[in-house]
C-alpha cells in the first residue's frame, strides 16, 4: 500500500497546481496545498482510531474532488454569464489531472475491498453496485463543466462552431444538466464495465470468469457442507447486481424527460410572443423584428429534444450491451455453482 500512497502524493499536488494553473493562481500554492492534502491520510492513522491509510486516501479523494466539482461548476457558470473566456490550453491540464485522481480512486478502493475482512453484502454491493453515486455525479460535473467552457471558448473564437455550441450554451438551462446527466451515467456505465472486465480478462483453462472477490463472498455465505444456502445467496447476487441500474435507468427516464420539458417551455414562450404580436394594433410589415423575437424559443423547443434524444440513445445502448455482458458472467457464475464447479474445491 506503501507504493499507492506514494502514487497519491504525486498525484494530488499535480491536481491542485493544475487546478492553480487553471484559474491563474500561484502554481507554487497550489503544489504546497496539494502536499498538504496528500499528508492527510498519513496524520489521520496516527490519530485514535487508526484509520488506514486507504481509507485515509479514500475519504480524502471523495472530499476533494466534490469541492473541486462545486469549484469548476460555479466558476464555468461565472465565465459564461460574465462572458469571460478561458482557452482550452488552461484547463486541459486540470480535466487529465482529475480523471487520473478519479481512476486512482477507483482502483484503491478496489484493493481496499480486497484486503478489508467485510461481509458478504458489503462485498457484492461494492463488487456489483457500482462506484458511489455522489462520487461519480461530481466527477461529471467536473467534465461537463470543462467540456461546455471549452466549447464556450470555440464558440467566441470560431464562429462555424456556433452552429453546434449555440445549441448547448444558449438554449437555456436544460442542455447543460442533460450533459451532466449523460455523463453521469456514461461514469457509472464505465466504471461497471472496468469492473466486469476485471472478473473476465482472468479466464482460466476451466472457463471460469469468476474471481475471487465472489468465490470468497460465496464460501463466507455459504459454508462447505452447507449447500441449502445457495438458493438465498443466488438472490442476493442477482439482487446486487439489479441495483446498479436503478440510476442508470433513471437517467435514461430523465434525459429525454428534461428534453420535453424544454420542447414544451420553448413553445409556451414562442406562443406567448406571438399572442402579444396578434394583439398589437401596428401592421405586419412594422412587426417583423418582434416576430423574429417571438419565435426564437422554438430553438429551444427542438434543440432540446435534439440533445436530450441523442445523448439518450448513446446511453440506452450502452447500458443494453452493459446489462446483457452482466449477466452471461453472472448465469456461467450461477451455473457453475448450482453444477458443484466452484474453483479450488
Amino acid at each position: 500500500m506503501s507504493f499507492f500512497f506514494l502514487i497519491f502524493v504525486v498525484l494530488m499536488p499535480a491536481t491542485t497546481a493544475a487546478f492553480a494553473y487553471t484559474y491563474s493562481l500561484s502554481m507554487m500554492w497550489g503544489l504546497l496545498v496539494g502536499v498538504g492534502i496528500a499528508l492527510v491520510p498519513a496524520v489521520l492513522s496516527l490519530l485514535p482510531g487508526r484509520a488506514t491509510i486507504t481509507q485515509g486516501m479514500d475519504w480524502v479523494t471523495k472530499v476533494f474532488l466534490i469541492v473541486v466539482s462545486v469549484a469548476i461548476a460555479q466558476n464555468a457558470t461565472t465565465m459564461m454569464l460574465t462572458e469571460v473566456s478561458i482557452q482550452p490550453a488552461r484547463i486541459l491540464p486540470l480535466l487529465v489531472a482529475v480523471i487520473a485522481l478519479y481512476i486512482f480512486y477507483m482502483l484503491v478502493a478496489r484493493i481496499h475491498l480486497m484486503d478489508k475482512v467485510a461481509s458478504v453484502p458489503e462485498c457484492l454491493t461494492s463488487l456489483l453496485s457500482g462506484p458511489p453515486l455522489i462520487l461519480t455525479l461530481a466527477m461529471s460535473v467536473i467534465i461537463s463543466s470543462c467540456i461546455l467552457v471549452v466549447m464556450y471558448y470555440f464558440h467566441l473564437s470560431d464562429p462555424k462552431m456556433a452552429i453546434v455550441t449555440v445549441k448547448f450554451l444558449e438554449r437555456g438551462i436544460i442542455p447543460p444538466i442533460t450533459v451532466v446527466l449523460f455523463f453521469w451515467g456514461l461514469l457509472m456505465l464505465v466504471n461497471k464495465a472496468w469492473t466486469l472486465w476485471l472478473e473476465s480478462r482472468h479466464h482460466q483453462e476451466q472457463k471460469h470468469h469468476v474471481r475471487s472477490i465472489l468465490l470468497q463472498t460465496y464460501h463466507q455465505a455459504v459454508p462447505r457442507h452447507s449447500r441449502d444456502q445457495t438458493e438465498p445467496y443466488l438472490d442476493m447476487l442477482w439482487k446486487k447486481s439489479a441495483e446498479f441500474y436503478v440510476i442508470p435507468r433513471y437517467i435514461n427516464w430523465a434525459i429525454p424527460i428534461l428534453g420535453f420539458i424544454g420542447t414544451v417551455l420553448g413553445i409556451s414562450l414562442a406562443a406567448e410572443g406571438i399572442q402579444s404580436i396578434i394583439s398589437s394594433s401596428q401592421g405586419l410589415g412594422q412587426l417583423s423584428n418582434e416576430l423574429g423575437e417571438a419565435i426564437a424559443p422554438l430553438g429551444i423547443a427542438f434543440d432540446t429534444t435534439l440533445i436530450a434524444l441523442s445523448l439518450s440513445v448513446v446511453l440506452v445502448l450502452l447500458q443494453t450491451a452493459l446489462q446483457r455482458w452482466e449477466d452471461s458472467i453472472l448465469v456461467e457464475y450461477e451455473n457453475l455453482i448450482r453444477n458443484g464447479q466452484m474453483p479450488g474445491e
